[in-house]
């Protein structure tokens, strides 16, 4: 399974209250943050709620805001041809650098469905 289904609520809440903090370790060892989210999908999973902008979340509120946004995780690359004939293009102009077509394009992909 991939990480990112073993994250849903902690991607779903990333991505429906961007604001938040996922928790962390400050430099003390110490956690902040407003939320935090551990060993998703076993027995003794974690899930903290320390913000008070807004209400928890429930199980079933997280599972609907990452199926709403799953395709965020998505990246619809053009065929493999197509790319290699940007690439060939790019090469006999020149252009291996970030003014190719062949990097311009992928980055539009990357751009529109960043990975997390």
């Amino acid at each position: 399974m991939s990480e990112e289904i073993m994250q849903y609520k902690r991607i779903a809440i990333e991505w429906h209250y961007p604001d938040l903090v996922h928790e962390r370790l400050d430099e003390n060892c110490k956690p902040y943050g407003d939320f935090g989210v551990w060993n998703e999908g076993e027995t003794n999973e974690k899930f903290h709620w320390t913000t008070k902008l807004y209400p928890k979340p429930t199980d079933a509120e997280m599972l609907q805001w990452y199926e709403e946004g799953k395709h965020k995780l998505e990246r619809l690359y053009d065929p493999m041809e197509e790319q290699l004939d940007r690439l060939y293009r790019d090469i006999d102009a020149g252009k291996l650098d970030k003014t190719g077509e062949f990097y311009l394009g992928n980055k539009a992909i990357k751009d529109k469905a960043p990975k997390l």
